[in-house]
């Protein structure tokens, strides 16, 4: 089966965006982080989901920067990744259920975001 998921904008990164307590040294993620993984959480709603979260799988991910601003990838991945596990779609992202990732850029100034794709089954060798 695969699965093709739309987010829209600008995607946080968890990982650079953390606020830190200094009382007590623990971080959290930023309000702007948080916010955007409940909206695109809800926005997955809509869109077809596996019935149990995906054991073995290819992801294909582009990118769609709005701007020609340095931005780093793997963190914006990084994002999506923590939210397709937390959503229950994937079991994890660890490389035994996530053996083979692909990952693209591109500029869009009229479509910023990401396209994730997920064909499940897929067997390691």
């Amino acid at each position: 089966m695969v699965y093709v998921y739309q987010f829209e904008g600008l995607i946080p990164s968890k990982k650079n965006s953390r606020v830190t307590v200094k009382a007590t040294g623990r971080s959290f993620p930023s309000k702007k982080y948080a916010a955007w993984h409940k909206a695109a959480g809800t926005a997955l709603v809509s869109q077809a989901r596996p019935s149990v979260p995906i054991t073995s799988c290819v992801i294909d991910i582009q990118l769609r920067f709005g701007t020609l601003g340095v931005a780093d990838m793997t963190n914006k991945v990084e994002s999506l990744m923590d939210l397709l596990v937390d959503l229950y779609i994937l079991q994890d992202d660890n490389w035994k259920v996530v053996p083979d990732m692909r990952l693209r850029a591109c500029l869009d100034r009229d479509n910023p975001g990401a396209t994730v794709t997920i064909s499940e089954n897929y067997q390691l060798i």
